[in-house]
């Protein structure tokens, strides 16, 4: 992901938050169900302000020694547990994300999005051969949102979000085009890495620039670099995609067990039902009995009011 891009303006990269909101409420409950192991509910943030005077203000007290914020003695720095709690991911991890220079990154991404690498080559061709734009790429999650059925999530729809969420939200390059390479990236997320790390140390080295440098044209945001490592560590991608199913099984397996508590609920239920009915028809019996006892008791005070009619009036 570390290519020579032209320099930008953080503070004018514009985020399509009416879109992320959009695509949000056309997915389905178990598409979202799925996004949020991963993402939690960082997309309802997207229409969170920015206070760029506060923001100023505050970069103007890190420290890039020390990476804190240096507050006349009071120091604060951003931690892994903050922003675990901030994004708040759900799902198992078992390793961090390890970004790899030396992917066939087309394949990648091909991969993630369930399309054929003549696909991407093609719309590789108007981003710049290292990006896909961001218009193309909500489209394709509309496409595919609005067409998902089944009980599974929608796949491509879901890595299609993830990718423009990870582009725009947490590691964003322009306002119209997102990097190919995040493909990889989101490749392991699914598959159970943990990206807060990549977060965290992006923030580290985002705010070691503004402090030195201001919000002047900023550099291309990357995933660090001291997250890489040796090429026999990367996961290849039949790997990354055995993860990617391992959890969708468990999405699967979670919305069984839901359906089995409502299921639990609604038998309960039908068996409330099943005893009222019961009481009811019993009850009804009841009712019928004594309306028997209470005419053939009227039957007898009849004949016995003729009787005494007849013996008083002979």
């Amino acid at each position: 992901m570390d290519r020579s891009r032209p320099c930008l303006r953080l503070d004018i990269i514009i985020t399509p938050s009416a879109d992320i909101t959009r695509l949000w409420n056309t997915f389905r409950p178990v598409d979202r169900a799925f996004l949020r192991l991963i993402i939690g509910d960082l997309p309802l943030l997207v229409d969170s302000p920015i206070d760029w005077t506060l923001l100023r203000t505050v970069i103007s007290f890190w420290d890039t020694q020390w990476a804190v914020f240096s507050f006349q003695g009071t120091e604060l720095a951003p931690t892994i547990e903050e922003y675990a709690t901030l994004l708040q991911r759900s799902m198992p991890i078992h390793d961090i994300v390890v970004p790899n220079q030396f992917a066939m990154i087309q394949s990648r991404l091909a991969i993630l999005l369930g399309l054929r690498n003549e696909e991407i080559r093609h719309e590789l061709q108007y981003g710049g051969e290292h990006n896909i734009r961001t218009t193309w790429l909500i489209d394709f999650i509309q496409a595919r949102a609005l067409n998902a059925m089944g009980e599974s999530y929608q796949r491509d729809a879901c890595h299609g979000f993830l990718l423009l969420i990870f582009g725009t939200m947490l590691f964003p390059y322009s306002s119209n085009l997102i990097d190919e390479a995040l493909a990889q990236v989101i490749l392991q997320v699914v598959g159970g890495h943990s990206y807060v790390e990549a977060v965290v140390a992006e923030t580290i080295r985002s705010l070691d620039y503004f402090h030195l440098y201001g919000f002047t044209p900023v550099r291309r945001l990357r995933i660090p670099q001291i997250l890489q490592a040796p090429q026999a560590d990367i996961p290849n991608a039949e790997s990354l995609v055995q993860g990617a199913m391992h959890t969708e099984l468990h999405v699967i397996r979670v919305e069984r067990d839901r359906l089995r508590c409502e299921l639990v609920d609604i038998r309960a239920e039908l068996t409330d039902h099943k005893e009222l009915q019961s009481e009811l028809a019993q009850t009804r019996a009841c009712i019928v009995s004594q309306d028997g006892v209470i005419a053939r008791l009227n039957a007898t005070l009849d004949r016995a009011r003729a009787r005494a009619h007849r013996i008083t009036h002979p």
